[in-house]
């Protein structure tokens, strides 16, 4: 997330610190802000973008595949007349080839 959080107050780019005591089996990392010298536990600035992640996912698959369906469908309108020319150009061949002699 480093670059992409800013303090709320001032505005400045978090930064990482890690506050881990030696030989502590528990980590203690934290955003920081440079100006303010605010900080924030990673785990509550990760929890907040993980809930907000999951809310915006659903909504964002939805629009996706409404887009994907738009698309599609105008392939499959401008495929359609090909084919179909294809298929008569593949039947007048067909009719030529029954007419050859041996």
């Amino acid at each position: 997330m480093r670059d992409l959080i800013y303090c709320h107050e001032c505005k400045e780019k978090l930064v990482t610190r890690n506050s881990t005591p030696a030989k502590s089996k528990k980590k203690y990392m934290y955003y920081c802000c440079p100006s303010c010298k605010k900080k924030i536990s990673s785990e509550k600035i990760h929890e907040s973008i993980f809930a907000d992640f999951s809310l915006r996912w659903g909504r964002e698959l939805k629009y996706y595949e409404k887009q994907t369906d738009k698309i599609l469908n105008r392939w499959k309108k401008g495929l359609e007349p090909k084919i179909n020319d294809l298929n008569e150009n593949l039947g007048k061949l067909k009719y030529l080839l029954s007419t050859l002699d041996n």
